[in-house]
């Protein structure tokens, strides 16, 4: 048993691998936030207010806790969040009781070439992996293409918020990028929270890039598998690749209490769809992990569409 701390464990992701942990029942579980309010339902789990703006007093925190793993669900979406992470790993590093570190990536690998050309974003984790890659902290990055329960609706469990992109499925509408049939992987916050645990768990050194996935298909594979389970047609558009390039792109209404992009909603969006047609979403290229854990079988599209989708 060790003890694990989660940066961002209030979070959709974070709070996940905290209740998966929990759940398990092997470490002893710790939050790491800006302030100290507990969970509800999650009294028992300690919440330590942070200043990650202060490295040596974080430092003496995960030394006195003696805190061997974190994991950093940080929604990486600013520079001053970016910039927290970074200040997170130092702590991490001058402790000397931190001995393994999982930043923040939760999604497509950001240190694909090329992907710094037009997502700026991608850079706060390249300057993560660096600082870690020259340290004596192991580390591994988390990668899955696409989270699967962005689509969800208010009903279904998961902690994400709801983010309508290229599929609207109470609507049945797709816009999809390019001509829709790049592939894609996908993978539930509940299955990556599984996978989490099991990484802490591994005795093996990790590897720099940790892939996994649920299912792999195209946006067109899952319009045609939502068809056939919702037993009705969809309204389908295509989002030209020059659109995506130039930002000039269909956005869709947002749900309540969805990603809070802003004004930068079109943008970002763009950005994803050049991601997927340009196959950075396609975690098969980085080499799944999948098998090196058979015990977990991850929720497939199909079978997550017909339970909260189906009639």
């Amino acid at each position: 048993m060790v003890t694990v701390a989660v940066a961002g464990g209030t979070g959709g992701v974070g709070r996940t691998v905290v209740e998966e942990l929990v759940r398990q029942g092997k470490h002893k579980v710790v939050i790491l936030s800006r302030q100290s309010k507990p969970l509800p339902r999650l009294e028992s789990v300690p919440v330590f207010a942070t200043d990650y703006d202060d490295i040596a007093s974080t430092a003496a925190l995960l030394k006195k806790h003696d805190i061997a793993v974190i994991i950093s669900a940080l929604s990486l979406f600013t520079e001053e969040v970016g910039e927290a992470q970074i200040k997170l790993i130092q702590a991490a590093i001058n402790s000397n009781t931190t001995k393994r570190f999982m930043p923040s990536e939760f999604a497509f690998n950001y240190l694909r070439p090329g992907l710094l050309d037009f997502h700026a974003a991608a850079q706060m984790r390249i300057d993560a992996c660096n600082l870690l890659r020259n340290s004596h902290v192991e580390f591994t990055r988390f990668i899955f293409g696409w989270l699967l329960d962005t689509w969800n609706p208010k009903r279904a469990k998961t902690h994400m918020p709801q983010m309508t992109w290229v599929l609207d499925f109470e609507s049945r509408q797709a816009r999809l990028p390019g001509d829709g049939k790049a592939p894609l992987t996908l993978l539930h916050s509940l299955d990556i929270a599984k996978y989490v645990a099991a990484l802490i768990d591994e005795e093996k050194p990790w590897p720099e890039i940790s892939a996994f996935a649920g299912s792999t298909m195209s946006f067109s594979e899952m319009v045609e598998i939502a068809e056939r389970i919702q037993g009705r047609k969809w309204e389908v558009s295509y989002e030209p690749v020059e659109n995506l390039e130039k930002k000039d792109i269909f956005v869709f209404k947002q749900p309540e209490d969805s990603y809070d992009f802003g004004d930068g909603l079109r943008e970002i969006t763009a950005e994803f769809g050049l991601m997927v047609v340009k196959g950075i979403m396609d975690a098969n290229v980085e080499g799944l992990r999948n098998e090196d854990f058979p015990d977990i079988k991850p929720i497939t599209v199909e079978t997550w569409i017909q339970d909260i989708w189906g009639k």
